[in-house]
């Protein structure tokens, strides 16, 4: 079941809005397609995952069954690398195709942007989600990777605010209250339970 998170929609409504209806909708497939990398690890892993909630630069699956730390880190990891490989077999068809350079070029850039902002090291990103997996005290790992996602989406939103008095770049606002939104509504025992047992419940992509 496919869900859209309010701020996937604020995204969608600000980039319309500014002329981006094409790049919106490789957004949108890249965004799927990194889900689906996510998706296919883990059923490949023997878990079974629910619904799946659209938000800006990725999406969050939910799961009632707890991912030991190997398998955390391998699903962690599918998304980003599955919009490294879509990047690279989209330079590919260009080689052959050049002229679908015009056409395709959005998908190219949702593509990296998703990878390369997923793979950063703060909370709830899949950078986060892999050094988790990784860390031996998971708990004290979650707290500073939290701190981390607090700290970079006051960043963003004064970046936001600094873009506004030249041209208005709405994609910080939307990153800053994302990764502050993610930051900081998990519960402890949510927390504890989906991140410090390597995810389960809600596992944000």
């Amino acid at each position: 079941k496919i869900k859209v998170h309010p701020l996937f929609g604020v995204l969608v409504i600000i980039t319309i809005f500014f002329g981006g209806g094409a790049s919106m909708l490789w957004t949108f497939l890249a965004v799927l397609l990194h889900e689906s990398g996510h998706y296919f690890v883990a059923k490949s892993r023997g878990y079974v995952m629910g619904s799946l909630v659209l938000m800006p630069f990725g999406a969050e699956m939910s799961t009632k069954e707890n991912f030991d730390s190997k398998s955390s880190v391998m699903i962690g990891l599918a998304g980003p690398l599955t919009n490294i490989i879509l990047a690279l077999i989209t330079v590919g068809i260009w080689w052959i195709f050049p002229s679908l350079y015009s056409v395709t070029k959005a998908f190219l850039n949702a593509n990296i942007s998703m990878a390369f902002f997923n793979l950063l090291p703060v909370y709830p990103l899949d950078g986060a989600r892999v050094l988790v997996g990784l860390s031996k005290n998971k708990l004290k790992a979650l707290r500073w990777l939290k701190i981390f996602g607090v700290v970079v989406s006051i960043v963003a939103l004064a970046l936001f605010v600094v873009s506004c008095f030249f041209t208005p770049n709405f994609t910080y606002a939307v990153v800053g209250i994302f990764l502050l939104y993610g930051a900081i509504t998990d519960r402890a025992e949510e927390s504890y339970v989906s991140i410090f047992s390597a995810i389960s419940k809600d596992y944000t992509i």
